[in-house]
């Protein structure tokens, strides 16, 4: 029985922190893409760039929604929205 609880917290321990450190890792790529990319980006693409502004804009009020259900769909990688997300504004939190 001892056992059993010991294995039971290592792993909700285990867990949390892979929960944590995923949090961390797309918030820095969050923070590394708007401080690095974001002017690079706009200038080779303004017309695109302004496009997914305008259609981040569009669903402003259910923007949770929205960026879960790209993160769903196989179209994009979760790493490719991280890297676009400050660059058509959207905010961190």
């Amino acid at each position: 029985m001892f056992q059993r609880e010991y294995v039971c917290s290592i792993l909700f321990v285990l867990v949390n922190q892979m929960q944590v450190l995923a949090t961390v890792g797309s918030a820095l790529c969050y923070t590394l893409s708007c401080t690095i990319l974001k002017e690079i980006v706009y200038h080779y693409f303004p017309e695109r760039c302004e496009w997914f502004a305008h259609e981040v804009h569009h669903h402003r009020h259910n923007l949770l929604s929205y960026i879960l259900f790209l993160r769903i769909t196989p179209i994009l990688p979760n790493w490719f929205i991280n890297v676009s997300a400050p660059i058509v504004s959207v905010p961190l939190r």
